[in-house]
């Protein structure tokens, strides 16, 4: 499968920061992650990150670096802050994340593994 990240309240260079960071984590580089232009229903809101996912266990390990990445850039008096849009090709499953928070992360993860016919929510 594959996932389109999308830095949302961000600063202009966050898609190539979060490109970096995920292509120096084990778990990340094993997604092949490389930088694209936004999806057809995103116009106007710049690069996102496409990543290639073969199993849950990758998605979750992907999903936690770029968390990981969004925490480490959280400024504590930011006025707007950022976001990660996480969006499964292929299907209405997307999901927001605004921190690494453990739960939000399962939840996520849930969510975006989530077939048509599960009773799962589409998004947060």
């Amino acid at each position: 499968m594959r996932v389109r990240v999308t830095v949302e309240g961000g600063t202009p260079g966050d898609a190539d920061d979060l490109l970096s960071w995920l292509l120096k984590d084990p778990d990340g580089a094993k997604t092949q992650p490389s930088l694209t232009g936004g999806s057809p229903d995103q116009m106007g809101t710049g690069e996102t990150v496409l990543a290639v996912v073969n199993t849950a266990i990758a998605l979750g390990g992907f999903v936690i670096t770029a968390a990981t990445w969004l925490d480490a850039r959280k400024e504590r008096r930011a006025e707007r802050r950022r976001r990660l849009r996480i969006e499964r090709e292929g299907t209405r499953r997307v999901v927001t994340l605004e921190d690494a928070d453990p739960e939000r992360i399962e939840e996520a993860l849930r969510a975006l593994l989530a077939t048509d016919g599960d009773s799962e929510p589409e998004g947060q």
